[in-house]
């Protein structure tokens, strides 16, 4: 009965060791997620504090269409003349 004992307890051990193993990769996966999730968060908060700014830029000027093609994309409902006109 000893070896019986004694196979159940090395067993025993042997399954506490890959356990204890285990865990110890998934703290150490745990510490690599949260820094990379800070650096994350750092980076995103630059670019949110960082803005852009429009000094300096030329708007596009806005196309230049005739009274058919105007006519054309209001029956196509692509353009709504009241609300071009400030009235909507």
């Amino acid at each position: 009965m000893d070896t019986k004992e004694e196979g159940k307890k090395d067993s025993t051990l042997i399954m506490i060791e890959r356990a204890e193993a285990a865990a110890a990769r998934q703290e150490a996966a745990n510490a690599e997620s949260l820094k990379i999730l800070q650096r994350a968060e750092k980076l995103r908060a630059q670019e949110i504090l960082g803005g852009q700014t429009e000094a300096g830029q030329v708007p596009q000027p806005k196309p230049v269409l005739s009274n058919k093609e105007y006519a054309a994309m209001v029956e196509r409902g692509e353009a709504n003349p009241l609300k071009e006109d400030g009235f909507i």
